[in-house]
């Protein structure tokens, strides 16, 4: 689900659309997006079903626009999955979110897509905690290669219980990150990349898989 409070084009290029039927504009502004996406994983995978690449999704639109830049501001996004195993969904949020996206374009699948990359910068509140930022290069031949930089500041570790007490049966009883930051490639066959997490004072509770309840003996308290 999902909705949008307020949409801003600025500086559309009417001569395009009505000549050629191409949305030109200089900037679209999205103010107060809020989406909530779901997973359920303990659905079988369909055989055979290949998710494409967003780049390749943008080269097989059902319309051409092209867009100095994209812009969203105080957006929500909420993400919710049932593990395998779970008997309820975990969630985690993102609060405050704001990205821009340039140059952007979608061009139907018959004509030539106008550019060989795009620039992706976000910044968001994770659970209303650090403070997460990307930096994202989306490149638009095949393999459909990113490459992504993301930065997290000071949060609880606590904060993430709801999705990892319900997906890998973990609850996360103290800890702090300090810092951390990821950089990795990832194309439509594979990814790859490096991590560096700077935590203190971790310590986890397995819980037992039916009862959710903190377990005993081999699933006691766990400290790193």
């Amino acid at each position: 689900d999902g909705a949008v409070e307020q949409i801003s084009i600025l500086d559309i290029d009417f001569d395009a659309y009505f000549n050629s039927q191409i949305l030109k504009a200089r900037k679209v502004s999205l103010d107060g997006m809020r989406l909530d996406v779901f997973r359920d994983k303990r659905l079988p995978r369909r055989e055979g079903i290949i998710k494409p690449m967003p780049q390749e999704l943008m080269k097989n639109a059902p319309l051409d626009m092209m867009v100095d830049s994209v812009t969203a501001s105080n957006a929500f996004i909420r993400y919710q999955e049932f593990a395998p195993r779970a008997m309820i969904p975990g969630s985690i949020r993102f609060e405050d979110l704001n990205f821009s996206l340039a140059p952007f374009a979608l061009s139907k699948g018959d004509n030539k897509y106008p550019l060989e990359k795009m620039y992706l910068n976000a910044d968001s509140k994770l659970m209303d905690e650090g403070l997460l930022e990307l930096n994202s290069t989306m490149f638009f031949e095949a393999p459909y290669p990113m490459d992504m930089q993301v930065s997290i500041g000071k949060f609880d570790l606590r904060s993430v219980n709801s999705m990892v007490s319900n997906g890998v049966f973990v609850e996360i009883v103290s800890g702090k990150v300090k810092a951390g930051k990821w950089d990795f490639r990832i194309n439509e066959n594979e990814s790859w990349g490096k991590i560096n997490l700077n935590y203190k004072d971790l310590k986890i509770q397995l819980l037992d898989t039916v009862s959710m309840l903190p377990g005993n003996g081999k699933l006691g308290l766990l400290t790193f």
